[in-house]
């Protein structure tokens, strides 16, 4: 069977045990996930489905992805002591006071005065609601950006749109040619964190507390796809320790629903190793 299919099978089981909350065969299934995947990459001349996705489609150089493994446990240091236990991304913007802003021209102002170049295709960019999570597109045909924002809380919002429009700033520079996916999350960090720490020190701490379950998934998924007979959930569990503390009991098998780790595996692992690479 080829492996894509094998995979696809595999799914069909998974969604299956998913709707009879079956952990036991979950877990068995999503070893096979990981198994399958890793074939995958290997077939392709990768030593594992992680190096595939360093080196192929997310395309990090070297020196930072040994920076991000010298230095992620340390940054996880960092935060973890002071956060609550929640297998849900924390939310720490929210618990800010909410911005006395205008949303969302003061956010445009706020990035014009330290990237001007953005007032150059202000009105190119429109902003629409998401259902699914932040995030933009360029129409080529239409010279224009859409952005899309989720209704959430206020202070989310704001951090989510200087974020896309750091996106569109490191667009604009490259001339709508970026060079990897790693290239343009590393350079849209780059940019919001420099403009967040405009509006307080405050916001921006909390702004890389939104990054935290991005390095949990990232750190389990790395240990998970390089040595397979790691108990998941032993592993998700000291991962999410490491980042932001422990885990009740009945959030130890969440990451079985999250599909952010079954299916799209690695969605976080550019955005990760750029914020460990610029703030540590």
């Amino acid at each position: 069977m080829e492996i894509l299919e094998k995979i696809k099978e595999i799914f069909g089981k998974y969604f299956d045990a998913q709707k009879r909350g079956d952990i036991k065969e979950l877990v068995a299934l999503y070893r096979e996930l990981i198994l399958s995947r890793n074939s995958l990459a290997v077939d392709q001349g990768y030593k594992d489905y992680l190096d595939m996705q360093i080196k192929k489609i997310n395309h990090i150089p070297e020196p930072h992805w040994q920076k991000y493994l010298a230095n992620k446990d340390t940054f996880a240091t960092k935060f973890s002591p002071h956060l609550d236990s929640s297998s849900n991304s924390p939310h720490f913007l929210s618990k800010l006071p909410e911005l006395k802003i205008e949303y969302p021209d003061n956010v445009f102002d706020l990035v014009a005065k330290k990237y001007p170049e953005i007032n150059e295709v202000r009105n190119k960019i429109s902003i629409e609601n998401s259902d699914k999570g932040a995030y933009f597109r360029y129409s080529d045909e239409a010279d224009h950006y859409s952005i899309y924002i989720p209704q959430t809380n206020f202070n989310q919002k704001v951090s989510m749109l200087i974020h896309e429009l750091a996106h569109v700033i490191s667009w604009e520079k490259q001339h709508h040619r970026v060079e990897s996916i790693y290239s343009a999350e590393f350079e849209a960090h780059q940019i919001e964190f420099a403009l967040t720490k405009d509006i307080s020190n405050e916001f921006s701490q909390a702004v890389f507390g939104e990054y935290l379950m991005g390095q949990v998934r990232s750190d389990f998924q790395i240990a998970i796809f390089t040595n397979t007979t790691l108990d998941p959930i032993v592993t998700y569990t000291e991962s999410f320790a490491k980042y932001i503390g422990e885990l009740n009991k009945e959030n130890k098998t969440d990451f079985l629903f999250d599909k952010k780790i079954t299916h799209d595996p690695l969605v976080d692992l550019s955005s990760a190793v750029s914020i460990v690479n610029l703030l540590t």
